[in-house]
């Protein structure tokens, strides 16, 4: 898999990240419908209790993906199940 290099200056590090991720989790709401609107929704493995709320406007996606976080914590054991690049 082909990776570009970011800096991550709120880490302190850099990060390797994939130029074509397979699987992907969002916990922000405006990013999830993004994503969708782009047609991705199939590498969106994982959503927040948030993003959930979009199926009241449509986005029906989002109910069959995994949560990965709720309204103030993210859970990484299920990031981790969800096996996101």
């Amino acid at each position: 898999m082909v990776k570009r290099r970011i800096l991550c200056p709120d880490l302190k590090e850099v990060l390797e990240m994939p130029i074509q991720p397979r699987k992907i989790a969002s916990i922000a709401p405006s990013i999830t419908e993004t994503l969708i609107e782009m047609s991705l929704e199939g590498i969106l493995t994982g959503v927040s209790t948030w993003c959930r709320a979009l199926v009241a406007y449509g986005y029906s996606e989002v109910s069959s993906k995994a949560l990965v976080s709720d309204y103030t914590t993210i859970d990484l054991e299920a990031l981790k199940q969800q096996e996101i690049d």
